[in-house]
């Protein structure tokens, strides 16, 4: 298996770096429809929890610090 430098950084080979790229995205969609849902109804819809704005910037600040 092939490496580049920045996934020697992080400590992975590059199928672990791809599947942690697609985790990261994945939440980051489902964030933005929540985001969305929320505008579309007005307010009267709220995300749960996980999926609100200082939830989701604490997770990125979170996955920064252990790489």
């Amino acid at each position: 298996m092939f490496s580049t430098k920045h996934t020697r950084s992080v400590d992975e080979n590059v199928l672990q770096h791809l599947w942690f790229c697609i985790k990261v995205s994945a939440k980051m969609q489902l964030a933005i429809l929540c985001f969305m849902l929320h505008g579309l109804s007005g307010g009267l819809w709220c995300a749960p929890n996980c999926m609100q704005i200082k939830e989701i910037s604490k997770w990125i600040a979170d996955l920064a610090c252990k790489r």
